[in-house]
């Protein structure tokens, strides 16, 4: 009975938001009484056209269920967030702010707290636009843009603990961008948009006989534990590979 008093109240405060239109952002989750999971918030604001992802809204939450609470300041991205088939806690995935250029992070909630966020791939070039999916026995994929002489679209996947080797799937001589993943019965499939119009890719055959290799990169916030503020966890200085 009280969880379903936490579900109604939380709804209710979403609704309110999206009601009243409220300029604000935060990426969080919201657990009841006893810690258990409910649900992701993910509020976002334009302040005079800057717009903002990260800054915490509500006030007396626990930092530690607060995700980047900093990375409006570091100069984050929108996230993108999905929740894992099996046990439906959240995965979030961003493009973070290097000082040079955009690396794809990720961070996901342990039924306790966020991990602490992570690099997925570290190379050349602004890697943007992410989007994710969960194929049902909980393989999440990851597919984005890499910006460089021309935008190209990759795709990789998280399995036993590590990111695998992005994989080209677009056109190399062909600028392509805003990639999205559709999982929809037996089939998967990625699409994105070139100058020619939508292209869509099945990427069954891509991803058993290309993603090969693993790839682990360093943790871009090793200073983030529960106890930070600024939401994350160290997780003794792991940062490519999941536990």
């Amino acid at each position: 009975m009280k969880r379903s008093i936490t579900i109604i109240a939380a709804r209710v405060f979403l609704t309110l938001l999206i009601l009243t239109g409220s300029a604000l952002a935060e990426v969080s989750v919201i657990v009841d009484g006893r810690g258990n999971y409910i649900s992701t918030l993910l509020l976002f604001k334009e302040n005079k056209g800057q717009p903002s992802y990260w800054e915490p809204v509500r006030s007396g939450v626990p930092s530690y269920l607060m995700l980047n609470m900093e990375g409006d300041i570091l100069g984050d991205a929108k996230p993108v967030f999905t929740e894992h088939p099996l046990n439906r806690y959240p995965w979030v995935v961003w493009s973070h702010f290097n000082g040079r250029d955009f690396d794809i992070v990720y961070s996901r909630w342990n039924g306790e707290y966020w991990i602490a966020p992570a690099i997925v791939h570290a190379g050349e070039g602004d890697d943007l636009e992410a989007s994710i999916a969960f194929e049902p026995s909980g393989i999440l994929f990851l597919a984005f843009t890499k910006k460089t002489e021309t935008s190209r679209i990759f795709i990789t996947a998280f399995l036993n603990g590590r990111w695998l080797n992005p994989v080209l799937v677009s056109d190399p001589s062909n600028n392509s961008s805003n990639p999205a993943l559709i999982f929809e019965q037996d089939l998967f499939t990625v699409a994105f948009r070139t100058p020619d119009g939508i292209t869509i890719i099945d990427l069954s055959d891509i991803v058993s006989d290309s993603c090969m290799g693993i790839e682990e990169g360093p943790n871009p916030f090793p200073e983030n534990n529960p106890n930070s503020g600024t939401g994350g966890s160290t997780t003794g200085g792991i940062a490519g590979r999941d536990r």
